[in-house]
Parts: C-alpha cells; sequence; structure tokens
C-alpha cells in the first residue's frame, strides 16, 4: 500500500509512522533518502531497525544513525550474546558491537577497538552481495567467527547445507528444521533446461532480478510432486550443478494462464520482460513438451528469496579480520 504514495508522503510515514509502518516502508523501491534517514534515527529501536531491510544504505543514513546511537551507548552490553533477539530490536550501531563481541569474547574488549570495529564495519558494507539486506550480511558477518564449524564431508550439497544452517537466519529455515531438521538438505533446483541457461537465470536470482518462477499446474501432477509452499527451501545450483544459493519460497499462486499479469512476468526477469514474449516463450516450451495450453489452463506462479548465496560467505570471508 505505501507503493503508491508520493515521496513526501512517505517521509511522512518515515516520521510519524509506527514500527510496522516503517517495516513495510523500507521494501518500498525508490525510497527518499530524507526517509531512510528518518527510520534510521527514529527513537523507537523497533522502527529503527527496520532500515536493516533495505538493500543499499547510503553512508550518511549509515553516519546518522551511528552518530545518534553510539556504538558504546550504556546498557548494550548484557544483551551481546542474543543475536536473534538483536536482529529484531537492535539499532545499527550495536548491531555491529553485538557482531565483534562474538570475534573478541569478552565483552569488555569490545569499546578498545573502535578504529576495529569502524573498519570491519565499512568491509562488510563493501563486500556484502547485494542480494542480501544489510541484517543479512551481518548475521553471517558475525557467524564467520563463531566456534565449532561444520565439517567438510566431500558432498558439495551437503557441505552447503551446514553452511547454510550456520550462516542464514534460523527465521528463514524454520520451516524446513521444524519438519526434517538439518540432516535433510532441501532438494535442489535449477532455472533453466541447459546448463547455460541454467548460468544465465542463476545470475538474475543472485542479482535480484529475478525473484519468480511458474510451472503449469500439470507438470506437478505428472511428476507426483506437492505444489510449492511458502517456507519451503530449495537449493539453487548452476550448470554444473554446484550449489549457488539457497532460496525460500514466499508465495504460491494458480493462476489461469490468461490471467497472469505484468508484475509476475517482471518479476521472472526473462526475455524482455513483456507480458507477450512471456506467453510465446512459455506457451511455446510447455506444448514442446506435450502440454495443451490455453487460457484457462493453471499457471503455479512462485516468488521467492534468497536467504544464503554461497558468494556472500567466499566475499566476507577474505576480509581482513584483526589477531584477537
Amino acid at each position: 500500500m505505501f507503493d503508491a504514495l508520493s515521496q513526501e508522503e512517505k517521509l511522512q510515514v518515515a516520521l510519524s509512522g509506527t514500527p510496522s509502518d516503517m517495516t513495510y516502508l523500507a521494501n518500498v523501491p525508490d525510497l527518499p533518502t530524507e526517509a531512510m534517514m528518518a527510520i534510521a534515527t527514529n527513537p523507537d529501536p523497533q522502527a529503527r531497525c527496520s532500515i536493516l531491510a533495505l538493500r543499499k544504505i547510503p553512508e550518511a543514513v549509515i553516519a546518522a544513525a551511528l552518530a545518534r546511537y553510539p556504538l558504546d551507548a550504556p546498557g548494550f552490553s548484557a544483551h551481546w550474546s542474543a543475536p536473534g533477539l538483536l536482529m529484531e530490536s537492535a539499532p545499527l550501531g550495536h548491531l555491529l558491537e553485538s557482531m565483534l563481541y562474538g570475534y573478541f569474547e569478552e565483552a569488555g574488549t569490545a569499546t578498545a577497538h573502535q578504529d576495529v570495529i569502524w573498519r570491519l564495519w565499512h568491509e562488510v558494507m563493501r563486500v556484502r552481495d547485494e542480494t542480501l539486506t544489510l541484517g543479512q550480511a551481518l548475521w553471517i558477518a558475525s557467524q564467520l567467527n563463531s566456534p565449532n564449524p561444520p565439517k567438510e564431508t566431500g558432498d558439495p550439497i551437503q557441505d552447503f547445507w551446514a553452511r547454510a544452517c550456520r550462516f542464514a537466519p534460523g527465521s528463514d529455515l524454520e520451516a524446513h528444521l521444524g519438519t526434517l531438521g538439518e540432516a535433510v538438505a532441501p532438494r535442489t533446483r535449477s532455472f533453466g533446461e541447459t546448463p547455460e541457461l541454467a548460468d544465465d537465470q542463476l545470475a538474475s536470482v543472485l542479482d535480484g532480478s529475478k525473484t519468480a518462477t511458474s510451472g503449469l499446474e500439470s507438470e506437478y501432477v505428472d511428476a507426483n510432486e506437492p505444489l510449492p509452499r511458502p517456507g519451503d527451501l530449495a537449493i539453487v545450483v548452476d550448470g554444473t550443478g554446484a550449489p549457488r544459493a539457497l532460496i525460500r519460497t514466499e508465495e504460491v499462486a494458480v493462476v489461469p494462464f490468461g490471467e497472469i499479469t505484468a508484475m509476475q512476468v517482471t518479476a521472472e526477469g526473462e526475455w524482455d520482460r513483456t507480458l507477450d514474449s512471456w506467453r510465446a516463450e512459455h506457451r511455446s516450451a510447455w506444448e514442446t513438451d506435450g502440454h495443451v495450453v490455453d487460457d484457462a489452463t493453471p499457471v503455479v506462479l512462485e516468488r521467492f528469496k534468497v536467504v544464503f548465496p554461497v558468494s556472500a560467505i567466499d566475499r566476507l570471508t577474505s576480509c581482513a579480520l584483526p589477531a584477537q
């Protein structure tokens, strides 16, 4: 509902809205810098933390948040060991400080390493993958130095899943873990029937231009597979079968072929992103596979988000962390 607001109206919501309003507002495209600044410096910690939902945060906004709520603000150190709580309620500076407490082990040492805090903050900002929100990047960075890393098994899929269980925010994995646990890796999938197309579509998933996919309902019936559900996880592989990202299904709908909208087409990020090309290419592919497609044919639409790209670990692990 916030998408339709003018820039001035967005700013007013940022200045006077509820914490819930801030969370929705932070996901609106083209949010003005003034609105970001208002969210990042909001007196309410929950509202303030909504800024972490943004993929790109101007340095001026970060500086304003840290200036208003400095890293050594009193009353925080007792909570440094509860990262799940911090992800929901801590201001930006405190979230970063919690990350470094895990590295320095003793809460009392973080204040003595303010220069390290600033360097690592900018390193996280520099290397984080654009498919990650700032909150996700900080969570991953906070786990890089945690004890008892998982042992490599030699199975690329299982090893990737073990890393995801360690680094990805638990709230994104809970539906899978609650049913199957960590021992069972999610299914693998790729977007494209050839290695070249799989790599091309994977690149779109990782850069955020592809956040949806679709398939005929009859394909699921023929394969005796259940329809996807919100919370489902899948490991996306490249053209060689190597795991590259963990995605989580966010929304699922079954819609007649003739009622597919331009919004869905844009989210799929394929061809020239027009409805006409989407209809033509999908109809051709499905009919080539032996399916009859008309305007009433049920199509399963799926929206997803990347919760763990392998590149995030590769890049954050390369950060030069100070020796203890």
